[in-house]
């Protein structure tokens, strides 16, 4: 039987065929809009110009086809609304695979998009289905590989910048709290495991003193923190009067007293830890008295001197013969002492000589306010005291670390400060 091959012209409009089900995947292609189902085909743009898409029509008796060896009778001609691409054609996805025996074969123009693609046409079935006018995927990233279904990817490539940079600033953050939490424990208890000392002061400036806030300052409040520091010891400190000072110290286990006079009666009551600073005990009287003079403590006839309740000086005068209430005004502190002075309620009060000149600096006095009268004491030191059943091995490390600071210069550092 012979192939009739040639060129079949069919009518401009097409029966109207049911819309595809909309899904989520689906968008209507420019130049038409979305119809419910069972209502007209999408019309086209206004001013688009048709194009001619290939129409296959099988021939029975024809290659291809039972009963045939020809190749089937092709029709170009039917024109059809033209639809805009959404990407060139160079960057269209691959196509989502065939079924067996299925076939791709060129559009209606060389170059003119992609491969139509055609499925076998079952015995009795409708024509062969243009999957071209399928929603265009994305193609695949650099390195995809398709799946065994052919119309999926997996991405081999790494994610997006950003999207690296944030998973990768996600798991330092995962780490470092993991990391925390495993070293918490060894932390607290490397802070369990350090002594706490309870420091106990007095007002004495510049050694120490409480500040406006009621926190504790001073030459010998900050070497002490430094040597805590290096001792592997933790550190509280309180400002308390003198004889309140020596109370809590007898009543409290891990305790220290500063800064302390070291005296022979001494000795025993305290683990020793020094020398910290020099102590030079005057007796001053105003400028404006000229009228007494001292040489010697068995001058002081009627006149009276100031003293801190309690202290290394008061306790000397008292062997030196002096009475409480008669020649000896005891006092809370040398703050209190110096303004008994300045109102005329005493003649003479025993001051470090540092200490004159830090008290008359903290009242806006001139240093020559205060005129030196008599040496009362050259001959001691400064020193922090520890109670006798304290641990030997921290008592040793304190005095270690500070022979190390007065080595390095911190020592005399901090001196500079507040002795000037």
């Amino acid at each position: 039987m012979p192939v009739i091959t040639g060129e079949l012209h069919v009518p401009r409009r097409r029966p109207p065929r049911p819309p595809p089900r909309p899904s989520p995947a689906f968008r209507c292609p420019p130049g038409a809009r979305r119809t419910h189902r069972g209502s007209r085909a999408p019309q086209p743009r206004p001013g688009s110009a048709p194009r001619a898409r290939a129409l296959r029509i099988a021939v029975p008796g024809a290659a291809g086809h039972p009963g045939g060896a020809g190749d089937g009778l092709a029709c170009r001609h039917q024109p059809v609304p033209a639809l805009r691409r959404s990407a060139p054609a160079a960057a269209r996805p691959a196509h989502r695979g065939l079924p067996p025996g299925g076939r791709a074969e060129p559009g209606p123009a060389a170059g003119d998009g992609p491969p139509v693609l055609r499925r076998p046409r079952p015995h009795g079935g409708r024509a062969d289905a243009d999957l071209s006018r399928r929603r265009p995927r994305a193609p695949p990233p650099d390195g995809a590989k398709l799946t065994a279904r052919g119309c999926a990817c997996t991405a081999l490539s790494s994610p997006p910048p950003r999207l690296a940079r944030l998973r990768c600033a996600d798991v330092r953050r995962r780490s470092c709290l993991a990391l925390s939490a495993a070293l918490l424990p060894c932390f607290a208890g490397a802070a369990a495991d350090e002594p706490l000392l309870l420091g106990i002061t007095e007002n004495l400036p510049p050694l120490n003193f409480a500040d406006d806030n009621g926190a504790a300052q001073g030459f010998s409040v900050e070497l002490l923190r430094l040597m805590t520091g290096l001792a592997g010891a933790r550190l509280e400190v309180q400002v308390l009067p003198w004889q309140r000072a020596m109370q809590v110290v007898e009543a409290t286990p891990q305790s220290l007293l500063f800064s302390l006079t070291r005296l022979p009666e001494r000795e025993a009551q305290f683990q020793w830890v020094g020398p910290i600073a020099q102590r030079r005990i005057l007796l001053y009287r105003l400028a404006s008295r000229t009228d007494l003079n001292l040489s010697q403590l068995s001058d002081l006839g009627s006149a009276r001197i100031g003293v801190v309740r309690d202290s290394a000086a008061d306790r000397q005068l008292q062997a030196a013969g002096l009475k409480p209430g008669a020649q000896l005004e005891q006092g809370l502190d040398d703050a209190t002492n110096v303004r008994k002075l300045l109102a005329g309620r005493m003649e003479y009060v025993a001051l470090l000589d540092w200490a004159a000149a830090w008290n008359l600096r903290q009242l806006q006095l001139p240093y020559a306010t205060l005129q030196p009268a008599l040496e009362q004491d050259a001959s001691k030191t400064y020193w922090f005291g520890l109670r006798p059943d304290a641990d030997p091995a921290l008592v040793k490390r304190l005095q270690q670390a500070l022979d190390s600071l007065k080595r390095d210069g911190r020592f005399e550092r901090l001196r500079q400060r507040y002795f000037r």
